[in-house]
């Protein structure tokens, strides 16, 4: 068995503590049995992912329901028995080992995989909790690296003090490396230090937050793709059923007057809404209940948040690894006065973007106005001072209207001209309601023109964009991996330009803006990019 030797910084017997807590070092082994429950949510977490799968399994399931109970529950159980061998294989053949710099994953049952991954790569570990791991005491570890966009490695099922040896291990192997940031700050150094930093966390959420939350949550409008797949379900008896009762309805509602009518109208509309709204307020008391973010460290700024009802998340990110701020306001937020918040870290290849990388995004659902720029000041330093981040500031500068003509003639002339031209020989005079796309055309263009806006100082830039909300992406000038300056035809006669900067986590895009202007941000970009001696990750 191999020993592990202390890191430059730590004590022999904080090294030897640390060992016992991570086991037998150099030897393959397994996690918890209980293992298994992690392992059975991922297949069941894989088959919902899946379009096709989930498209796939609602038909069996008409089919099913429709053959009648039994059929639903033998076939329930047969699911259930295949998820169960699914996940029982899933642990008996996934292994793990930690070397003296390293840890290394075996797993797969028919292809087989090996992760290794060398401490001093690892820029980030996040623990996460489940209900029942609670109550069995124990969690699931992940951890990852600057070039993946999701969590490149996990351990389920370990013990809490595992988790932290594992964290206090990568660190002395991190810091044992010259030139290699620490990846849970510089306050890390000393439980007590990062201790005495995070007890002012800078965001905390209540339960008011989570209801702003809900009602400006929009995904459960996906949900509604799926009702006429589960209407199918109904049997035929039932469906006569719903049809008599609907007949009868339909029968008292024509001896209302207009008033009454009106209101029972009103009624059903609002108890629909309700639902609805109940729906994603629970759903966002699961994600976020409780959430906090802190911040430790005060030079490479690590920054952590916990959240979760049943499930418990954490998630830790550092300072050098965020890219780009992304801030969002929809309708409903602008009325609530808050914003969402995506600190975007690098990302690889076309997932890039505020969704990409969930678990290594330090994302924050409601955040107050008047909290942004504090965050913001924590994540950028000296180098965002003067950045606008809050989209009614007046140090934005408007784009050129020609981008209200650009715009106008692709999604406003063309399709109001070629629509009732193809519709004519179908629909007669009719077709000529399509003219009527062009004044809505021309509303939106004009709208997304207002929204449209930039401002730069020595050290960053700040973009903003939106229809009836608002987003902003602000970034520092050190982090550019390419900009490029492009013309079309029209803005060539206009002498005009876009700017398109490229991040490693994804790309701004600044349209219509002077030619010169463009160019003399480009070279200064390039210029600062060259002469920093900042990490951009």
């Amino acid at each position: 068995m191999r020993t592990i030797e202390p890191a430059a910084g730590a004590s022999p017997a904080d090294a030897t503590e640390s060992a016992g807590a991570l086991g037998d070092h150099g030897h393959w082994q397994r996690t918890s049995p209980f293992a298994v429950l992690f392992f059975f949510g991922g297949v069941v977490k894989g088959l919902v992912a899946n379009a096709t799968q989930m498209a796939a399994s609602i038909g069996t399931l008409i089919v099913l329901v429709q053959q009648g109970p039994a059929m639903v529950a033998w076939g329930g159980a047969g699911l259930a028995a295949w998820f169960g061998v699914a996940a029982t294989l899933r642990f008996w053949f996934f292994r793990y080992s930690l070397e003296e710099d390293r840890v290394r994953i075996r797993q797969g049952v028919l292809k087989k995989t090996e992760l290794d991954v060398q401490f001093d790569r690892i820029q980030g570990v996040h623990v996460e909790q489940s209900l029942i791991f609670r109550l069995l005491g124990l969690v699931t570890v992940g951890f990852d690296t600057a070039g993946s966009t999701q969590q490149e490695g996990k351990l389920p099922a370990v013990s809490p003090g595992f988790a932290t040896a594992l964290r206090t291990r990568i660190e002395q192997a991190r810091k044992a490396q010259p030139g290699v940031p620490s990846a849970f700050g510089d306050a890390a150094a000393s439980d007590a230090g990062a201790t005495a930093e995070e007890s002012e966390p800078l965001v905390r959420l209540g339960a008011a937050d989570m209801v702003r939350i809900g009602l400006a949550d929009r995904s459960v409008l996906a949900g509604l793709a799926f009702v006429p797949l589960a209407l199918q379900a109904f049997n035929n008896t039932f469906r006569e059923w719903t049809k008599t009762r609907l007949e009868h309805m339909a029968t008292e509602f024509q001896e209302l007057d207009l008033l009454a009518a009106g209101l029972v109208v009103a009624g059903v509309l609002t108890l629909v809404l309700a639902l609805v709204f109940a729906v994603t307020i629970c759903s966002a008391f699961l994600r976020y209940h409780d959430f906090t973010l802190f911040a430790a460290g005060s030079g490479n700024v690590r920054f952590r948040s916990v959240r979760g009802l049943f499930t418990r998340k954490e998630t830790a990110v550092e300072r050098a690894k965020i890219q780009q701020l992304h801030l969002s306001q929809g309708l409903l937020f602008r009325c609530f006065g808050r914003f969402h918040l995506r600190a975007l870290p690098a990302a690889s290849g076309p997932a890039a973007g505020p969704d990409a990388g969930a678990d290594k995004v330090l994302h924050v659902p409601a955040l107050a106005t008047e909290t942004v720029r504090p965050l913001a000041e924590k994540v950028f330093a000296a180098e965002g001072e003067g950045l606008g981040l809050l989209p009614t500031e007046g140090a934005f500068a408007r784009i050129s209207p020609t981008y209200i003509d650009a715009r106008l003639r692709a999604v406003g002339v063309a399709p109001a001209l070629v629509a009732p031209a193809a519709l004519y020989p179908y629909f007669g005079a009719v077709s000529f309601w399509c003219l009527a796309w062009l004044p809505l055309a021309a509303l939106v263009v004009w709208q997304l023109w207002r929204r449209h806006g930039y401002m730069h100082t020595d050290d960053a830039l700040s973009k903003r964009g939106g229809l009836l909300g608002f987003t902003i992406d602000a970034f520092v000038f050190r982090k550019v991996q390419a900009v490029l300056v492009r013309q079309s035809p029209l803005q060539r006669r206009r002498n005009l330009a876009t700017l398109y900067v490229a991040l490693a986590s994804g790309a701004v895009k600044v349209p219509y803006i002077d030619y010169a202007a463009a160019c003399r941000l480009r070279d200064y970009m390039l210029y600062k990019v060259e002469s920093s001696r900042g990490p951009w990750h």
